[in-house]
This record gives structure tokens, sequence and C-alpha cells, in this order.
């Protein structure tokens, strides 16, 4: 096979990054360079270039004798961006309700509107619905540093590896409101809509935290997935 220019390596990283975001790479099995090489039609040496990139960020990790694996975001990781994605969204939030087009933020609110007459909500399609929103709300800001802090943290990604952390009975309607502060052009509302939004999940990570502090358990060395299905607990 010919070698792959760099363009061609960006675009297997995005691919690899996408997958990890999507759940379709699991933290607990090893990455199969082959497989994805396989797949996507070349050699395994931009494959591993690109696990090289991805590592770099934090995304993935080498383990010595074993190999790549999806890195495992800890408690205290998801803290930390969740911090970072309510000040942050919150910034986009007010620019988008300014700056954006009508017609793109009621495309917002059609990434939702299939799941009000979903019973039980598909978790897997919500959980990239969820993904689209927050991404697109960042898009529709305008504001570029801000779309510069995202891609070169990965903020939105690494935040998105754990799955959801709430049900979607308790977002959609969240969702809905800051949807509509944005179509109402209210730069405050729009703000206080997501930081509600997001604060929600940032109490029920903060106590968890504290509940295993209580017990003599360091937060940033249990990964989130190993307490994500209890939040929902934690939090009522």
């Amino acid at each position: 096979m010919t070698d792959i220019n760099k363009d061609n390596i960006l675009d297997i990283y995005e691919e690899i990054k996408g997958r990890i975001v999507r759940g379709q790479l699991s933290p607990d099995i090893k990455i199969n360079q082959n497989k994805i090489a396989m797949e996507l039609g070349v050699s395994r040496t931009p494959v591993v270039k690109a696990l090289h990139m991805l590592k770099s960020e934090g995304l993935v990790d080498n383990i010595p004798n074993k190999g790549f694996y999806v890195h495992k975001i800890s408690l205290q990781d998801t803290v930390e961006l969740y911090e970072l994605r309510q000040a942050i969204e919150m910034v986009a939030a007010a620019c988008t309700a300014e700056y954006a087009a009508i017609e793109d933020i009621s495309q917002l609110k059609d990434i939702f509107t299939p799941f009000t007459a979903q019973a039980p909500i598909n978790v897997e399609q919500y959980a990239e619905a969820d993904r689209i929103f927050h991404s697109r709300l960042i898009e529709l800001s305008r504001n570029n540093l801000l779309q510069k802090t995202n891609q070169s943290i990965l903020i939105l990604p690494k935040s998105f590896t754990s799955g959801l952390l709430r049900d979607p009975n308790e977002t959609l309607n969240e969702h809905f409101d800051i949807i509509e502060a944005l179509m109402n052009r209210n730069c405050r509302q729009a703000q206080d809509q997501v930081r509600e939004h997001m604060e929600h999940t940032l109490m029920a990570l903060r106590n968890a935290m504290t509940s295993l502090r209580k017990i003599g358990v360091d937060p940033g060395m249990i990964p989130v997935t190993d307490i994500a299905a209890n939040l929902t607990a934690i939090l009522h």
C-alpha cells in the first residue's frame, strides 16, 4: 500500500477520536490496530501515528507490552472537565443567543425533537444527540477562542468518553429550555439554563467525590465509569 500523507493521518485521527467519543472503543479492550487499518483501507503505520497523536492529547494510553487503550477518565478528571465545560458553554450560549441565525438555533431543537415520542428513550441515540448539541452550541457561538480552547484541551471529546452521566428523561427538557432561551435571544437566560444544566451533573459528581474521600479513596484513581450508574441515586 502506498504511503499515507499527513492529511490522511489527520482523517484517521478524527475517525478514531470519533469512535472513542461514541463509545465504540472501550477503555477495557485493547485497540485493534490491524482491524482499524483494514476497516479504513489503510496500512497499520498511519493508524499507529494517529494513536500516538491521541496519546499526546490524553485520549489514549500506550501500555508497555500491552498496546493502546482508551484512557480511563477519572472522577476527578470529569469534575474538572465539567467545570470547564460549564464556563465555556455559558459564554457560548450567550454568544449563540446574540449572533447565531434563528435557522441554526431551530436546528438545535430538531436534534432532540425525535426523543419526545420515544418511550423509553434510546440511550445510545440520545448520547450522540447530546454530543452533537453541545458541540454545535460552541460552533454557533462564533467565538474562535472558545472553539480553539475546546479543541486544544479536547474538553467535549474527553467528557463524552464516559457516556451519559444522567438519565435522558432528566436532561431532555433542560436542553429544550436552553434552546428556548436561545430562540428568544435572551443571553442571560441562556447562560442561566446552561449553568443549571451542567450544575446538576456537577452536584452529583462532587457528592460522589465527597463520599469516596470519606472512606479514604482518591477520586483521581477511580474511573468515572465505575460510579456513573450511581450518579442519579447520589443526586437524589
